[in-house]
């Protein structure tokens, strides 16, 4: 082993205070993380409609109501699953975490406000500069970090 890879691998043993970007999930993770939880968001949104039209008895929905409905439910499945577990279904399969910057968990009001975020028009793009940080970690104060760097 050189001198580098053990430096490195001393550096990766050592526990941090703060999240800096090295601790960041990359574009790729982040970019999968939102096709996963896109995917459950829409299922859930098909069903609720469906549930909706059975209980009313009408077949169509209104494209506001169809809106309004998708928006309930990407703000419910975030703070159920960041809230409580502190990762999305996307975040569990790719091993990612939201966190403090203190690698703490957040609160639900952060998580709260990082899921109203994802409502933003166009905030889906909002990470994909090299900072891999979106509108809604901004906002919100968080971070989405490797679970390797989480003691």
């Amino acid at each position: 082993m050189s001198a580098n890879e053990i430096l490195d691998e001393q550096v990766f043993q050592q526990k941090d205070d703060f999240v800096s970007k090295r601790h960041w999930a990359s574009g790729g993770k982040r970019f999968t993380n939102y096709i996963i939880d896109l995917i459950i968001v829409y299922f859930l949104t098909a069903i609720c409609g469906v549930l909706y039209a059975i209980n009313i008895e009408e077949i169509e929905i209104s494209r506001l109501l169809s809106y309004a409905i998708g928006a309930f439910v990407i703000i419910i499945y975030y703070c159920i699953f960041e809230g409580l577990f502190g990762r999305s279904i996307g975040k569990m399969i790719t091993k990612t975490r939201v966190v403090n910057k203190d690698f703490s968990k957040p609160m639900f009001l952060d998580i709260f406000v990082r899921s109203v975020c994802r409502l933003i028009p166009f905030e889906q793009f909002s990470f994909l500069g090299e900072e891999y940080r979106g509108w809604h970690d901004s906002i919100s104060d968080t971070y989405v970090v490797e679970e390797k760097f989480i003691g």
